[in-house]
């Protein structure tokens, strides 16, 4: 499957078509389709959350070439959860633990514009990164 570029229309009709609940992930994710960085990575729905990387093809997220970025979870209203790597060498994302689910990373909770501008910095430094170790 291929994931789209952040700056592409089809997240937020995505959002919009599915259901009302849906709607404060419509308007997160076309504020974040105006940042500078939108058109360098990609973008997708799984499950209950929105996953930021930076390549279009999640079949490479097992590649050097794919780094995930970051996720994005609503909580409530416009209430947000942004789950990421500590720094760009600790490991990010969800691991099985016995039969337990857990997660490596950070949270942070945010709302509206707050969420966008931390969203729009973790990207810029993934995107920082990425460049200094390539």
């Amino acid at each position: 499957m291929s994931w789209s570029p952040l700056s592409s229309p089809l997240h937020v009709e995505h959002f919009r078509q599915r259901a009302k609940w849906l709607a404060p992930y419509a308007e997160l994710i076309g504020k974040l389709a105006t940042l500078d960085q939108a058109e360098l990575v990609f973008g997708h729905w799984s499950h209950d959350q929105f996953c930021i990387g930076t390549d279009p093809n999640d079949e490479m997220s097992c590649e050097i070439q794919n780094t995930p970025i970051l996720t994005i979870e609503h909580v409530s209203g416009n209430r947000f959860r942004i789950r990421c790597a500590l720094d760009r060498k600790s490991p990010f994302g969800w691991y099985k633990d016995g039969e337990i689910l857990k997660f490596r990373g950070v949270c942070y909770d945010s709302r509206g514009d707050e969420a966008v501008l931390k969203i729009g910095r973790i990207i810029n430094d993934a995107l920082i990164t990425r460049s200094v170790d390539s």
